[in-house]
């Protein structure tokens, strides 16, 4: 029985609490786990819970920002370490350290062994929407660097003239874009083939929300697209086995409340919590499924 990995990038220090609860679940000789902290982040190595069954490894390399490339970045990292390491891994699944375990790690890792050869890519549609076109279209320079407001401002003011002077970058595009979630459960060979093709990285580092497109766009465009566990492509959360609730949050932040929805649910991670929003769920859940 190969291990599976948990890739999660971590950057909220105040919801540190979550991510050392999750490892309290995850540990397990399930799972091995790769942790990437935010460089801005005030959160330490020595801050994340030590596990006992699971391999951690942890970094704190790249400073992200929300909807750029850096995220992506990250991701390849991460997988990248996960494939070096001398541990076959069957699966890697991304998450976050504002997300949690919906399952026991015998449960989760159990579901991905019973479909290996399955690709867990979530779609939102098979046509880019207006938006994603739009954020794809023209460059996006300095909110590749900085995420300050006068930067934003800057970014702005430079995007606007590209479209007077009416430059489009997706004519040039010798590949299909897609979208869709960027948490994901992949196999070890999709991941090894999404490694080897990062030079798509050169055409969408100057976009917005590139973290959203990579993955789909490396899946779709190639024979692995007969792989995947889901075939709506109507953003439907199944398809990664997550749970998750952009129609009532950005996204929606689980509450005590929501127990009924969570604990009837097929999905093996939730995404998202916020401990000074509710702190009663995460307890429920830590101490269910420790």
């Amino acid at each position: 029985m190969n291990k599976q990995a948990i890739l999660i990038i971590a950057h909220n220090y105040s919801n540190l609490e979550i991510l050392n609860k999750q490892l309290d679940v995850l540990d397990s000789e399930c799972f091995d786990i790769f942790i990437h902290i935010d460089r801005k982040s005030k959160m330490r190595i020595e801050d994340i819970k030590k596990c006992e069954n699971s391999k951690m490894h942890i970094y704190k390399k790249f400073r992200t920002y929300w909807g750029h490339s850096s995220q992506v970045y990250c991701e390849l990292f991460l997988i990248r370490k996960a494939l070096e390491t001398e541990e076959k891994y069957d699966y890697l699944h991304l998450i976050s350290g504002e997300d949690f375990p919906l399952k026991k790690p015998e449960k989760i890792h159990a579901y991905f062994n019973k479909h290996y050869g399955k690709e867990f890519v979530h779609f939102q549609c098979l046509k880019l929407t207006e938006k994603k076109v739009y954020w794809n279209k023209y460059y996006r320079f300095i909110r590749n660097h900085n995420d300050a407001s006068w930067s934003r401002r800057i970014d702005i003011k430079l995007l606007h003239l590209q479209m007077r002077l009416k430059i489009d970058r997706t004519k040039r595009r010798d590949i299909k874009l897609y979208t869709g979630a960027n948490w994901f459960s992949i196999t070890d060979k999709f991941a090894e083939f999404a490694i080897s093709k990062s030079e798509l990285m050169k055409k969408l580092r100057f976009t917005a929300h590139p973290d959203e497109i990579y993955m789909q766009t490396i899946l779709y465009n190639s024979e692995f697209k007969n792989n995947l566990y889901y075939q709506g492509f109507d953003d439907n959360y199944d398809s990664c086995k997550r749970l998750i609730d952009w129609k009532r949050g950005k996204p929606y932040i689980w509450k005590m409340e929501d127990l009924k929805e969570i604990e009837e649910s097929n999905f093996f991670f939730a995404r998202k919590f916020d401990i000074n929003t509710d702190r009663k769920i995460i307890d429920y859940l830590n101490k269910k499924l420790k």
